[in-house]
C-alpha cells in the first residue's frame, strides 16, 4: 500500500482521517493494510435482535481512558520518549489520561523535620533519573494534548529512609512475593514480632517490615506535597493521587504494605498536610487492590469510614483487574461485584491497573473488548488506565502493544478510547439477544456513541432504537475483526437493519452532522 500522512512509532503510517465525535480534538487512526468492504455482502444469521437507547438514563460521566507508564526497561523507556509517541498516544490511539508513578527515588537524603523538605531538593540524576524520563516524557504529552490530558499518580513506595527496612522494595534475595494474612490478628494490626519458626521470621522480615515508618507519616505526605509542586513547576497538574500501590502485597520490587489502619491513618494526613500547605484539596483514589478480592478492599473501606478525615478524602475506590497482582482477572462478575461494593460508599470507580489479555485475534475481542464493556456498563467505571503501552517481545499479555507497533488487542482499545471521550455520559442499552452493548452521549453537541461486540462467529442483526421523536444517523461506522484494524466503513448502514460481522468490535457514532474534516 502507498504510504501516506506521517510516519508513526516503527514505521506505522497514520493517515488524517475524520477528528472524531463534534468538538473533540483531531485524531488520528493507523492505516496498515485496511480494506474496506460492503456489509451488505456479509449474510447475517439473525433477525430481531434489538437494542434500545434511552437517553434519559444517566449513569456514570467517563473522565478518561490510558495507560500506565514502564520507564525502568532501557528500550521501552527509549521508546516513550521518542518524538512522535506523544502524539501517538493522544491522537491515535486516543487515550485521555495517563499513569504516573511519583518515584521514591527522587529524595535519597533523610530529613529530621517534615517542614525542612523541598522539591527543590529533588535529585534527577543517579538513583531519581527514572523520574525525569517519566516527567519529561509527560511534559511532551501534556503539550501535545494542550493540557487536555488527566495525570493521575501513585506511588509505589516512599524513600528508602522513611521505611522500617530502610529499602524500596521487600529485600527479599529471591524476589520473593507476599500477602497480608487479614485472618492472622497479628498481621491485620501491629506487628512488632515474627511468629515462631523459619516461615514466621520470614514473613516478618519481608512483609511485617516492607511499611512505613511510623514517625514518617508526615514526611511522606509532605513528599507528596512536594512532588505535586514540583509537577506543578514544569506545567502539569494531577489530576488525582493514590499514596500507594495494591496496598496488601509485599513485592520484592518498589512496594509498602499497610494495613486497612494505617491505610485510612496514611490518607487522613496527607489531606491535613495539603491542607496545612496551603495547596488545593486533591483528588485522592485507592486502595488499589484486587478487583476481585471484595473481602479485603471491604476491609479498607470499613478502616475508611471510621476515619472521617480519610473517607472524606477519598474520591474514587480504584482497584486492578488481577486475581493475585500478576494474572488477569477478565471475569464479567468481578466489575459488577466490585460496583456493588463500592455503591454504599458513594465513591466513583476507577480501574487503575490491568493486562486485559493476549494479542493475537480473536483473544483481544474475547479479553480486553469484553472486560472493557463489562468495566463500563456493568462495573459503573469511569476512569480506567491498562498497565502499559509498549511490551517487549515475546508480546506480554499485561501490553496494549508491541515495541514494534500497534497488534489486535491495540486496536479494541482504540474502539472506546478514540470516541468515548471525557466528558461524555453512559447512557442505557438494553438488548433483548445479539451482541453485547454499551452507550455514552455527549449532552453538549447531540453525539451518541455505541460499541457493539459480537462475540459469536456468525454475523448478527440489529435493530437499534432511539427514544420517540430522535432521528439519528450513523456518521461513522468503525470496525476491529479478523481482517479490519479500527476500520472506518463507508457504506450505508441502516439502524433498523444493522449488520454487526462475526467476531468484531463496532463502534457506531450517531449525529447530525457530518464528522468529516
Amino acid at each position: 500500500m502507498q504510504k501516506r500522512g506521517h510516519m508513526t512509532l516503527d514505521g506505522c503510517v497514520s493517515a488524517p482521517l475524520d477528528p472524531g465525535p463534534p468538538g473533540s480534538p483531531k485524531r488520528r487512526i493507523l492505516l496498515s493494510g485496511l480494506a474496506l468492504f460492503p456489509l451488505s455482502s456479509r449474510i447475517a444469521n439473525a433477525a430481531g435482535n434489538s437494542l434500545r437507547i434511552d437517553t434519559s438514563q444517566k449513569y456514570q460521566t467517563i473522565e478518561g481512558f490510558g495507560t500506565s507508564l514502564n520507564t525502568w526497561h532501557k528500550d521501552v523507556a527509549e521508546a516513550y520518549q521518542r518524538e512522535d509517541w506523544a502524539a501517538f498516544y493522544w491522537e491515535t490511539l486516543g487515550a485521555s489520561a495517563l499513569r504516573i508513578e511519583l518515584w521514591g527515588g527522587v529524595a535519597p537524603l533523610p530529613r529530621e523535620r517534615w517542614q525542612d523538605m523541598s522539591w527543590h531538593d529533588f535529585s534527577f540524576d543517579g538513583p531519581g533519573l527514572r523520574a525525569a524520563i517519566t516527567v519529561g516524557i509527560a511534559k511532551r504529552l501534556n503539550s501535545v494534548s494542550r493540557r487536555h490530558i488527566r495525570f493521575i499518580a501513585s506511588t509505589w513506595t516512599p524513600p528508602a529512609w522513611m521505611k522500617v527496612n530502610g529499602t524500596l522494595g521487600n529485600g527479599h534475595p529471591a524476589r520473593k512475593n507476599f500477602s497480608l494474612n487479614f485472618d492472622d490478628p497479628v498481621e491485620r494490626g501491629t506487628w512488632n514480632a515474627p511468629h515462631d519458626g523459619d516461615v514466621g521470621q520470614e514473613r516478618y522480615t519481608y512483609l511485617g517490615r516492607n511499611k512505613l515508618r511510623p514517625d514518617r507519616y508526615l514526611h511522606f505526605a509532605k513528599f507528596l506535597v512536594e512532588w505535586s509542586r514540583y509537577l506543578e513547576s514544569v506545567g502539569i497538574s494531577l489530576y488525582a493521587l493514590s499514596p500507594t500501590n495494591e496496598p496488601r502485597f509485599s513485592h520484592w520490587f518498589e512496594s509498602c504494605v499497610y494495613t486497612p489502619e494505617e491505610y485510612a491513618e496514611l490518607l487522613e494526613v496527607i489531606a491535613w498536610m495539603f491542607a496545612n500547605q496551603r495547596q488545593p484539596p486533591i483528588q485522592i483514589f485507592g486502595p488499589e487492590h484486587m478487583t476481585w478480592d471484595l473481602a479485603g478492599t471491604q476491609r479498607y473501606l470499613v478502616a475508611l469510614a471510621r476515619r472521617q478525615g480519610a473517607h472524606s478524602s477519598l474520591a474514587a475506590l480504584a482497584s486492578h483487574g488481577y486475581i493475585d497482582g500478576y494474572r488477569a482477572d477478565l471475569r464479567k462478575e468481578s466489575t459488577s461485584a466490585f460496583r456493588n461494593l463500592a455503591g454504599p460508599s458513594g465513591k466513583k470507580i476507577w480501574v487503575t491497573e490491568g493486562g486485559f489479555g493476549g494479542h493475537q485475534w480473536p483473544d483481544p475481542l474475547h479479553q480486553l473488548g469484553a472486560a472493557f464493556l463489562y468495566a463500563l456498563r456493568d462495573g459503573g467505571v469511569s476512569l480506567l488506565t491498562a498497565w502499559q503501552t509498549l511490551t517487549r517481545d515475546p508480546l506480554d499479555v499485561n501490553g496494549l502493544m508491541s515495541l514494534r507497533g500497534p497488534t489486535k488487542k491495540t486496536y479494541v482499545a482504540m474502539q472506546f478510547w478514540r470516541f468515548i471521550r471525557p466528558g461524555m455520559v453512559r447512557i442505557d442499552a438494553r438488548s433483548n439477544s445479539g451482541p453485547d452493548a454499551v452507550a455514552f452521549k455527549d449532552f453538549r453537541t447531540g453525539t451518541t456513541v455505541i460499541i457493539l461486540l459480537n462475540r459469536n462467529r456468525k454475523s448478527s442483526t440489529v435493530s437499534i432504537h432511539l427514544g420517540s421523536g430522535l432521528n439519528p444517523t450513523i456518521v461513522a461506522f468503525y470496525i476491529t475483526d479478523a481482517l479490519h484494524d479500527c476500520s472506518r466503513i463507508d457504506a450505508k448502514h441502516d439502524l433498523q437493519s444493522l449488520s454487526i460481522p462475526g467476531e468484531s468490535v463496532v463502534t457506531l457514532i450517531l449525529g447530525t452532522g457530518s464528522l468529516g474534516r
